[in-house]
């Protein structure tokens, strides 16, 4: 999950554009095989 979390921020931090990024639920699967999002939204900044 630690690993999901940074390269969710690496994501925001590398793309000003996004408003709002809101992932849930996130399924963490058994230690090594990683975690996946089931749904997400992406709200991007009005110009």
């Amino acid at each position: 999950m630690k690993e999901a979390i940074k390269r969710i921020a690496l994501i925001a931090v590398e793309n000003p554009e996004i408003h709002e990024l809101e992932i849930n639920p996130v399924i963490v699967q058994v230690e090594g095989k990683g975690a996946y999002a089931v749904d997400a939204l992406v709200t991007l900044v009005k110009e």
